[in-house]
């Protein structure tokens, strides 16, 4: 069985884990190629601690194994000037992909932002993956697509 849960500084190490593979895998690993990922997941994970009332990290947990993570951060919109969530991480492990996990963290996550009165919610997802197939299915509708070019 899965629970959902907001995240706590004991659940850094778990994290690194969770997105470690994340780091290493395609189309990532080629962008993220001489980064030192832990120090750079610690680096996110000191941004959305610092978020405080502007943002929330929910983990996924199954019996005593962190399985996946969603971290939002609220932000006015530069051009509605209603409150929008964007997606700061989103982590599942590929072995729970198939669970509820995902749903679950979305759900919650969608949740709390509706509670905080934000209007809009921005998530993204890996070019042809099935988690755009999940926000498809969640209501969310597809907008635009992020290009990215390493400079250095």
């Amino acid at each position: 069985m899965i629970s959902i849960r907001a995240i706590t500084e004991d659940d850094r190490p778990a994290i690194v884990e969770l997105a470690l593979p994340f780091c290493l895998a395609e189309p990532w690993a080629e962008l993220l190629a001489g980064v030192d990922h832990a120090a750079a997941i610690h680096r996110r994970l000191d941004f959305i601690f610092s978020l405080g009332a502007r943002g929330v990290c929910f983990v996924a947990v199954e019996g005593d194994r962190l399985v996946g993570c969603l971290a939002l951060a609220v932000a006015e919109h530069d051009l509605t000037a209603s409150l929008m969530a964007d997606e700061i991480a989103f982590w599942v492990l590929p072995e729970r992909r198939a669970s509820s996990a995902g749903h679950q963290l979305l759900r919650c996550a969608s949740d709390w932002a509706h509670s905080q009165g934000v209007n809009t919610l921005r998530m993204f997802a890996p070019m042809g993956s099935r988690l755009g197939t999940l926000y498809e299915r969640s209501g969310y509708l597809a907008l635009e697509t992020a290009y990215l070019k390493r400079l250095a």
